[in-house]
């Protein structure tokens, strides 16, 4: 059976309806079935549940039953030719025989749910509706041009948009696009096949984003063997270029003062690499460039905690810290997630690192206190992001509730003291602060 029987078959069960709207789909069966005329009035329709239907709404509403017989094609053809069943019909209808018009008579719709019934009973009468999964198709044939242009006025009466053609001796009304056809059979009670048309669509649209993207990625195929041929040169010129230690920051390999100036985003430039590399392996499962990172973790390891040779305790910039934290997450390498405990537990807690920068505040870099101490979000507001960040990843693997709390401070405090409606934090634009 084909969608638009589905259909029909679904609306064709829809009988149990009050007085005034089965009058109204009955009035739609009869004027638009294929003959309305003084001689006969009838239907032809291959839907047996559409037959069914004919004939309940005669009997129930004009007090007539209808001939039924069965075509050579299988049609149902169901008719009224006694001249007492056609007034009968006429009369019900506010029609007589010296005033019998193909117009649409709205003193039929009692009220506005009749308007619903009278447009379901028109569909199941002359509508059929394509397949969505082949496209997108509504329409009604009626052989009657003032008959059509009623019909279309009605449509649009309620908010629906239809278009009108001439086929052959007869006019089509119909609709072409989904949201009008699911507008449709909602108003008419095909809720089932509605839905049924809204997951076509949907699927359609999935497919269709599918499609895109494939074509997308198809056309773009020689930027991403470029591009992935730029990451390995890339990284193959770190591994090339750092020193014995793992060291890589060409800058400071050219001017020799490896840890040495605290405010130069030194490890800053770490961190966002070593995340880099965790991105890298987790997309590739290639390990290259997080061999060459976690050798320079070793080192700054060793820097910083064991030998202590660096010139300063923690980064000026936080950023490492987060970055050690993914690479404990990768590896499994305990002493990573140590490092950048290390370096949040001394943010703000030793004698070496709270200098002025650049002629400000300590504050600047949160230099002020100890991070368990922290009650607000003071300075660089990017620096402090990535503090706080930190501060809320060790909380967590260490169980330590006394940071956490101070997290949570700082949090609250960013939230309610210090956040714009847009959610951006900061209050001048000097050194995004």
């Amino acid at each position: 059976m084909s969608f638009s029987q589905d259909v029909k078959s679904e609306l064709a069960l829809l009988t149990d309806l009050s007085d005034c709207c089965m009058k109204a789909e009955a009035y739609g069966m009869l004027l638009f079935g294929k003959y309305y005329s003084l001689t006969r009035i009838g239907l032809l329709t291959e839907n047996k549940n559409v037959a069914n239907a004919y004939s309940l709404f005669c009997r129930e509403c004009c007090k007539v039953k209808p001939r039924q017989t069965k075509t050579k094609a299988g049609n149902y053809s169901l008719s009224l030719s006694s001249a007492a069943d056609i007034t009968q019909v006429m009369k019900t209808f506010g029609q007589s025989k010296q005033n019998v018009t193909l117009r649409i008579n709205r003193a039929n719709f009692e009220d506005d749910c009749c308007y619903a019934s009278f447009l379901r009973g028109v569909f199941l009468s002359c509508g059929t509706i394509a397949d969505p999964m082949k496209n997108y198709h509504l329409e009604f044939v009626i052989p009657f041009m003032k008959l059509t242009n009623d019909f279309a006025t009605l449509l649009g009466d309620i908010g629906l948009t239809p278009k009108i053609v001439q086929r052959g001796n007869s006019y089509v009304v119909y609709f072409k696009d989904s949201e009008n056809i699911e507008d449709f059979l909602t108003l008419i009670g095909a809720a089932s096949s509605s839905l049924e048309l809204m997951g076509v669509k949907m699927m359609k649209d999935v497919r269709n984003k599918i499609n895109r993207k494939i074509n997308f990625e198809t056309a773009n195929i020689s930027r991403t063997v470029n591009a992935s041929m730029a990451q390995i040169a890339a990284i193959e010129k770190i591994e090339k270029n750092r020193d014995e230690n793992g060291y890589y920051n060409s800058h400071f390999l050219v001017t020799g003062e490896k840890f040495t100036i605290r405010n130069e985003h030194e490890l800053y430039c770490a961190g966002h690499l070593m995340e880099a590399a965790v991105a890298y392996y987790e997309a590739t499962g290639k390990k290259l460039l997080l061999d060459i990172r976690c050798k320079y973790a070793d080192y700054i390891e060793k820097a910083f905690v064991k030998e202590k040779t660096a010139k300063f305790v923690t980064p000026g910039h936080p950023e490492i810290e987060l970055a050690l934290v993914k690479m404990y997450e990768v590896t499994g390498e305990k002493r990573y997630l140590d490092l950048s405990k290390f370096f949040v537990d001394n943010h703000g807690d030793n004698d070496v690192d709270g200098l002025v920068y650049n002629g400000c505040r300590i504050t600047y870099n949160q230099d002020e206190c100890a991070v368990r101490d922290r009650e607000t979000a003071e300075g660089h507001c990017v620096r402090a992001l990535y503090l706080f960040c930190a501060m809320a990843d060790i909380a967590y693997y260490y169980d330590d509730k006394e940071l956490f709390a101070a997290a949570e401070r700082c949090f609250e405090n960013i939230v309610n003291k210090r956040m714009y409606i847009t959610g951006a934090t900061g209050s001048t634009c000097h050194g995004e602060s």
